[in-house]
């Protein structure tokens, strides 16, 4: 237990409970004694998350929005650094998920915030590199209001941040690109995040699962995922083509931008059904648009796309998700992506050096749950590189959607062992009402 004067963290945050603990970090939940509220506060001692922890907070100092989970203090403490974040009661995405999958109506409401706020990174240079459930925070119960949080994989576009070594693989493999095998992250593979994202929302399940993350992510270069429809018949023809081009294999293939998605899902979604076509999808807007959501007194709501506002005031019903026919399935089903020469090189060359075992930078990085997840949601663990076995470990079931380790780096020796720079963990607190 924390002595009685440490557990006020620079004289002003009152560390109540311990919401998670990683290899390398702690999450509290504490209260704020000069402005009276709850919040979240992160500590963490072990020189490369430090170097993380600044870059995030480097990063979010520049980025202001709505939909971003802001940064409220940073600052050092002992041997620790830590930065606060508000407290989020509601849980997150990845929750909600286990309940059962949304409506095409509820996922674009989700999509058109979420796409704002990725559309803000990627216009200061950012890529986020983590778009997955459990970063997706609930600031209310329905999903009215979500942030994007967690940037601690974020970093500036095209920068060498010398924290990964250069040939690792560093993300989520359920939501990782293919192309970054060989290439260097970019919004296209954030783009192709958002749309598994949007996949795993509409049809419950994620389109690639394996039982490892190396074997999930092979998954992702060389098998196609199945048609959205072929899980859930009422997902819209249109909007099925929306999904399939924001995860294709040839990244040039993608959308241009997050907001470009949102509006092509929007346009699928509500536009009158001659105008539902996949030719209609082709034709994007500037990739600067902006969204505005419309106040209306219904569950679901409308939003302006330039001069024009989605659903239209006199939509009739029947113009609105028309099911794929049965003609069209199969030929979803046909189609076939041609694997990128560049990423089958990429991964076969990371094969070789696992099985050479050439010292190479290797590591998980650690979900809240490690590596063992609801099958539907897949692991969600990040990882660097090749598949290390790791251990469950249960956490206490307290704000969830914090429970988000950073990077915990297991390094390979030159005989084959295994190291992780030992972290300095906080003594157990007790838990304060």
């Amino acid at each position: 237990m924390l002595e009685q004067e440490k557990r006020v963290i620079s004289g002003r945050y009152r560390l109540l409970q311990r919401l998670r603990r990683g290899g390398m970090s702690e999450v509290f939940l504490a209260f704020d004694e000069q402005t009276q509220q709850h919040i979240a506060i992160k500590l963490v001692n072990d020189p490369d998350c430090i170097k993380r922890l600044q870059r995030e907070v480097r990063i979010l100092r520049n980025l202001s929005h709505k939909h971003i989970l802001p940064l409220l203090d940073d600052g050092t403490f002992d041997d620790y650094h830590y930065l606060v974040m508000p407290y989020m009661e509601h849980g997150n995405l990845r929750e909600r998920l286990m309940q059962g999958k949304m409506t095409q109506e509820e996922a674009g409401g989700l999509l058109v915030q979420l796409a704002s706020a990725l559309q803000c990174a990627h216009e200061q240079g950012i890529l986020h590199r983590d778009i997955k459930p459990s970063n997706i925070l609930l600031n209310d119960p329905n999903g009215q209001h979500i942030y994007l949080a967690d940037f601690g994989l974020a970093k500036p576009l095209g920068e060498d941040t010398g924290i990964t070594q250069t040939g690792c693989l560093i993300g989520t493999p359920e939501y990782m690109a293919p192309e970054l095998a060989e290439v260097p992250e970019s919004v296209s593979s954030d783009i192709y995040a958002l749309g598994i994202l949007l996949y795993q929302m509409l049809t419950g399940k994620l389109p690639f699962t394996g039982t490892t993350p190396i074997a999930t992510y092979w998954k992702h270069i060389q098998e196609q995922p199945a048609p959205p429809s072929t899980l859930d018949p009422a997902i819209s023809c249109s909007v099925e083509q929306i999904i399939l081009r924001a995860i294709d294999k040839d990244p040039h293939r993608r959308f241009p931008s997050a907001s470009a998605l949102a509006w092509a899902y929007t346009n699928a979604l509500y536009a009158p059904a001659e105008l539902r076509t996949f030719a209609a999808m082709q034709t994007l807007p500037p990739v600067s648009i902006t969204l505005y959501p419309v106040k209306k007194a219904s569950a679901v709501k409308p939003y302006r796309v330039g001069a024009r506002v989605y659903p239209p005031a006199l939509a009739p019903a029947q113009d609105r998700a028309v099911p794929c026919s049965a003609a069209a399935t199969p030929a979803l089903k046909g189609r076939r992506y041609q694997t990128l020469r560049v990423v089958q090189k990429g991964i076969l060359s990371l094969t070789a050096l696992v099985l050479l075992a050439i010292p190479i930078s290797l590591g998980f990085l650690l979900s809240k749950n490690g590596v063992q997840a609801d099958p539907a949601l897949g692991t969600n663990a990040a990882f660097v590189g090749k598949v290390i076995t790791t251990t469950h470990t249960s956490q206490p079931k307290v704000a969830p959607h914090l429970q988000s380790s950073p990077p915990i780096s297991i390094a390979a020796t030159q005989n084959g062992g295994l190291s992780n720079s030992p972290s300095k963990q906080l003594p157990d607190t007790q838990n304060t009402p």
